[in-house]
This record gives C-alpha cells, structure tokens and sequence, in this order.
C-alpha cells in the first residue's frame, strides 16, 4: 500500500472510506437479455421467420398437406475469465489505527466488475458472432443480412460493408429517427429498445430546437440533464472510456441501438457480481487477501435488433 494511502487514513475521521467518482452499477445488465451459463461454451438456439409468401394459391379442398421448412439457428456464447485481488497486510491495517478499508475494497472490486460486465455487453454487440452446428461459422456485424452500420456523418454503410470514414457528427434527432425507422424496417419489435451513448451525445439533443416546448417537457429533463425516451430507444449514458474507438474513423466511437431480446448476456453466476473469497495467505506472511473473479460472455442473437452507430465522441 502506498505511503500517501497510509497517510489519509491516518488523518482520516471517517470510520469508513469514500469512492473515487466511478460508476458503481451496471448500466446494461437490464437491457439485454440476461443468463446463467455453468460450462465455458453454450449455444442459444432461435427460429426463422416464415416465408411471407402471401400471394401464393389458396389451399385446395382435400389436396395433400404441404409442409412449410423453419430454420433452427443457434449461436455460440464463450464466457471470459477475469479475476482481481487485493491484499491488505497486517502493518498496512496497524498504520490505519481503527480503520479497516475491507468494506471498500469489496466496494471497488464489485465496481470493476459491473464496468467489465457493460465493456463486455457493448463489445458483444459489435464483435464476430459464432453460429453453425459447431459454432464455428463466423458471422461479422457488418455481413449482409446481420446488423445495419451508420457512419459518422449518418448515412448508411453499404449491407455488407464496413464502416467508411465521412465526417464526424454527433447524435442528432434526424439520426435517431433513421435508426427506429431502419429497425421498425426489419421488423424489431418497437418496445425494449435502447441506445447507449457518452454524454457528449446529449449536448445537440438538448439544444435541438425541433420540437414544441410541451414535446421538450416530455423527452428532455433540463433539471437532472436526463433524456427520456426519444423515438422509441431509452437512453442508456456511459463514460467514454467504455466505448470503442472506431479503426476506419479514430474520431468516432462505436455507440449502439438494440433491441433487448437481440443480445444474449451470460455470467457464471446468473448476476454481473463476482464470487467473493477474503481470506489469510499463509504462504504471504498471512497478508489479508480480497479476490474476487467472475464469467461473463456474450452475442448478438439476431443481427437486425442491433444497431452500431459511429458517433463524434467529444467537442
């Protein structure tokens, strides 16, 4: 522990210890579809749509029963190890007179672990899906069919293109009713469907002079500087460093629009809270140890509810 650390706690008259300003909760965890995942690999299976085949001849009285193929398709979800420790000796809890940080340590590592759960979400969105009987088929976000891209400056990548480098903007409301227009297109259902951005994003909504002042009252809240919901998506804000910065367009970072039964979120344990284990390490001289661990993975399990949106990520 650092001599600084021992210092304020030394000249502290708090009984307990304060957090550093960070987000303590996950943001995401209710936003996606959420399960419990006891082996490494598991696959969630899901079925085609009927063909629309509306105009087709009416059934014949008494003709032979014509059976209809449904595609069975599944999705492969790997879950990511990830484990943190502290320790906390002896002299380290003598110099702190009557203070013991065990509480806060178990504060802050539970904090880690609800922004590790959100960078895992919002990476699971963008990443390569895994579909095929082996779950080795590759499925990029960008693949004909899998998701829509809409570049920086809010047009659309070509379906089966990657993003292309255009002019940076920031979120507008002309691109937010592209998005729910292009998923109410692919038929996303309109409820549950969310928008996860930094708050640099908010600056143009809440300037936007495109609405009356009652529509304002509904969807902009200038007293807490919170944004309602707004065509259809609920907002979801996070810091920027959770965000991804885009390879084609550095300025941009990749924000997404989803659909909550669009994404599959699963943890070793059902929850984004990690296992928890404070015992003494004999073999260090009986030093206090914290460790924490957790499993958590994820995929998109339909393409068309998801959404990756290339936004200017600051002034």
């Amino acid at each position: 522990m650092a001599t600084s650390q021992e210092v304020a706690f030394l000249h502290s008259y708090r009984q307990d210890f304060e957090l550093v300003y960070q987000q303590t909760l996950s943001q995401l965890y209710s936003t996606v579809r959420n399960e419990s995942q006891n082996v490494l690999s598991d696959f969630y299976g899901y079925l085609g749509a009927i063909e629309d085949d509306f105009d087709a001849a009416e059934a014949e009285h008494y003709a032979d029963t014509q059976w209809t193929e449904v595609e069975h398709l599944r999705r492969r979800v790997t879950l990511a190890h990830k484990d943190k420790a502290l320790p906390l000796s002896k002299p380290d809890q003598q110099a702190m007179g009557p203070y013991d940080p065990t509480g806060g340590y178990v504060r802050l590592l539970t904090a880690y672990f609800a922004r590790w759960y959100d960078y895992k979400c919002l990476q699971a969105m963008g990443a390569t899906a895994y579909t095929g009987v082996a779950g080795a088929t590759e499925v990029n976000n960008y693949d004909d069919g899998e998701c829509r891209l809409m570049d920086g400056d809010g047009t659309w990548a070509t379906a089966g293109s990657d993003h292309s480098a255009t002019t940076d903007t920031a979120l507008t409301v002309a691109k937010l009713n592209d998005l729910a227009g292009m998923m109410t297109d692919a038929k996303v259902p309109a409820d549950n469907r969310y928008i996860a951005v930094n708050d640099y994003q908010l600056t143009g909504l809440f300037e936007d002079s495109t609405f009356g002042a009652e529509e304002i009252r509904e969807i902009r809240d200038i007293k807490t500087r919170k944004m309602g919901q707004f065509m259809g998506f609920t907002f979801v804000v996070l810091s920027t460093d959770l965000f991804t910065a885009n390879t084609t367009d550095a300025t941009c970072i990749e924000c997404y629009a989803w659909h909550r039964d669009a994404v599959v979120m699963a943890t070793g344990k059902g929850t984004y809270a990690p296992e928890l284990d404070i015992a003494p390490r004999p073999d260090k001289k009986n030093v206090k140890q914290i460790f924490t661990d957790a499993y958590a993975g994820g995929t998109r399990l339909q393409g068309p509810g998801v959404i990756e949106i290339l936004l200017r990520g600051a002034a």
